[in-house]
This record gives C-alpha cells, sequence and structure tokens, in this order.
C-alpha cells in the first residue's frame, strides 16, 4: 500500500517505533527520504547515523542514491563491532 493513509498507520505503529529505536540504539545506519524524514522527526528519531536523501529531479535522485551507497559503505560496522554491539 500507498499513500498518505499508509504513512498514517506507519506514524502510529509500535512495531514501527520499536524496530526505528532499537536501529537507532544499535547505531545502524539509516538512509530517510520523503515521508521516512517525517516519521523520524515526528518520533523524535535523530543521531548522525541518519542520513536524509534529498533530490527534486531524476539527476538528483542518481546523485543522492549514489551518496546513500557511499554512506553505507563508510558507516556500517565491521563484524566485531557487530560482535561487541549483540555481546553489550
Amino acid at each position: 500500500p500507498g499513500g498518505q493513509r499508509h504513512i498514517d498507520k506507519l506514524m502510529a505503529n509500535a512495531h514501527t517505533k520499536r524496530i526505528i529505536g532499537a536501529m537507532m540504539a544499535m547505531k545502524k545506519p539509516i538512509v530517510a527520504f520523503a515521508d521516512g524524514m517525517r516519521l523520524l522527526a515526528e518520533n523524535e528519531f535523530s543521531g548522525d547515523n541518519i542520513n536524509a536523501l534529498q533530490y527534486a529531479d531524476a539527476g538528483e535522485l542518481t546523485t543522492a542514491a549514489n551518496d546513500m551507497v557511499v554512506y553505507f559503505e563508510n558507516n556500517m560496522p565491521s563484524q566485531d563491532e557487530e560482535d561487541e554491539q549483540q555481546a553489550a
């Protein structure tokens, strides 16, 4: 499903908040755009592990997607870091 109704359901869903909260607590890299940014902001999720993609046209979208790949490559924890986080 899509559209405003779908976004409204995600905004009110406790599971959505728990999943994002867990990702934030584990410092997982998060990329958001469009309504995803609103979902994060309205639930007061913020941090340096969030990368906001903004674009106005297809060319900018391609650049934003490339930036997203670089962001993940630079911010994904190593396996040792993953193991440490899970042990904590």
